[in-house]
């Protein structure tokens, strides 16, 4: 698989923009959710490890996990404490635990995935009952926040995205939008990207016909 973070992922952590957006996802976690002594927390797509790190010494274990060696790598370098673990791989590939964590959490990554039913699907079986997944990513827009790279969509019209949790076995406990991306676009005019938080709580039995990707 190729490693689309190779180079980013050297400057990763110096960037502005990505430290701010990670530090109000974090803030965003913990107004939606009560991190506990006790809990297990994952980050699907943690990167260098700026959101999932900031709860590593508040929970009994962090489990991280990104396809990208080169972030992994990074994040790696950080970590100094016994109780996370890192994954470098497809979580689709991975044999996690049934019904073992409290919390999901994933920042700008949906909208890299193709299949996104299979993924929630992954998420609900490895949640304990009532567990909780949010996820911070792109309210729709019109293609130019990646600058011409190719992305599964081009962030999300928020109800569609409320609907894929429903019709997969959770139930919405909020969305709102919680912070604007100012960047330029390819011209070099400046634009701004909503972004959106989902909090979604797992259902206590599961539908036998998930949703179709949108």
């Amino acid at each position: 698989m190729k490693d689309n973070f190779s180079e980013k992922s050297k400057t990763w952590d110096e960037n502005p923009l990505t430290i701010k957006r990670s530090d109000l996802f974090t803030k965003a976690i913990r107004k939606n959710y009560t991190i506990n002594a006790g809990d297990t927390l994952m980050e699907f797509g943690c990167g260098t490890g700026l959101v999932g790190l900031k709860f590593a010494r508040q929970v009994k274990s962090l489990i991280m996990i990104d396809t990208s060696p080169s972030m992994i790598s990074v994040l790696k370098d950080k970590i100094n404490t016994t109780n996370v673990q890192v994954i470098c791989g497809d979580i689709r590939e991975q044999n996690l635990k049934k019904s073992s964590i409290n919390l999901v959490f994933s920042l700008m990554v949906f909208h890299h995935i193709n299949n996104i039913p299979e993924i929630l699907s992954i998420f609900y079986d490895a949640l304990k009952e009532n567990g909780f997944v949010i996820i911070g990513d792109l309210v729709k827009e019109d293609g130019s926040f990646h600058e011409g790279d190719r992305v599964e969509h081009n962030g999300f019209k928020i109800e569609e995205f409320k609907e894929l949790f429903i019709k997969n076995n959770f139930s919405i406990v909020t969305t709102y939008k919680y912070h604007a991306v100012k960047k330029p676009d390819s011209n070099g005019d400046m634009k701004e990207y909503d972004q959106f938080i989902l909090v979604a709580k797992k259902n206590s039995s599961k539908s036998e016909n998930p949703a179709r990707e949108f």
